[in-house]
């Protein structure tokens, strides 16, 4: 099995440019994360499977 290298295109195997590795993190669709918040304000947006994983660490973070 070989790893996913997020610096390669779906297209093919040439590396990605910078303009377009640009373009891919601005392309995002929050509707696939949930909020980070701290303090009653949201600081970032995580993956639900991580947001799981925090839920594993009850004495740091309350998973809601």
């Amino acid at each position: 099995m070989t790893a996913i290298d997020p610096l390669r295109t779906k297209a093919d195997s040439n590396p990605m440019s910078f303009l377009d590795r640009i373009r891919a993190c601005n392309a995002y669709d929050l509707s696939h994360f949930l909020p980070f918040n701290a303090d009653n304000q949201t600081i970032g947006w995580i993956k639900p499977y991580f947001a799981e994983h925090l839920a594993t660490a009850e004495e740091t973070f309350t998973v809601t």
